[in-house]
């Protein structure tokens, strides 16, 4: 009876890949939802755009490890700013033309207050920081 109790092992890193693309795309929906109603450019679109990719490259390659290793499944400040500095910087990286001109005007402290609003809509107000 032991040996079949842990056939669910296996599955955890497919349990994970699955919940991670589901959140990706739920977290796409809902900033298609906010892009729709704040009436932003097209280059604006495309600035949020990039930097929900880099949330959810953040999401893939940061948090869920963080979280995962932390003992509260809660993120430090240090892990929040790291994964915030990726986002940002994914979206620097692949940005061109006029929505690259929209991602230089903006400071890297909106940029920051973008991510913090779409999380915490997105999470429904609950916070993830630790001290």
């Amino acid at each position: 009876m032991l040996e079949n109790s842990s056939w669910w092992v296996p599955l955890l890193g497919t349990l994970m890949t699955v919940l991670s693309t589901v959140v990706t795309y739920a977290l796409t929906r809902f900033v298609s939802w906010i892009i729709a109603k704040t009436q932003a450019t097209e280059a604006e679109q495309e600035v949020l755009q990039a930097l929900l990719e880099g949330m959810a490259r953040a999401q893939n390659e940061i948090v869920r490890e963080a979280k995962t290793a932390s003992a509260d499944g809660k993120l430090t400040k240090v892990e929040i700013i790291k994964a915030e500095d990726l986002a940002i910087n994914h979206a620097e990286m692949v940005l061109k033309g006029p929505a690259k001109e929209v991602f230089t005007t903006w400071s890297e402290a909106r940029m920051s207050s973008i991510i913090k609003q779409l999380l915490a809509k997105f999470k429904g107000g609950k916070s993830s920081v630790s001290s």
